[in-house]
């Protein structure tokens, strides 16, 4: 089953801290255990929508 993940730009969305989203860097070692992933690629696209971006296959 694939899952899937917001990539902006450089980075992959990695949640919400107040009113603010956040990303991570993909090239930072470790990472991309921060990014979220989705099992549900509607819900993802929903939360692309929001925040911009691209759903992508998420990276191992």
């Amino acid at each position: 089953m694939s899952k899937w993940a917001i990539n902006v730009g450089n980075g992959y969305f990695s949640g919400f801290e107040e009113m603010k989203a956040t990303y991570v860097m993909n090239d930072v070692p470790g990472s991309l255990d921060e990014m979220v992933t989705y099992l549900d690629k509607e819900l993802a696209e929903i939360t692309r929508d929001c925040i911009g971006g691209e759903v992508v296959e998420a990276p191992e």
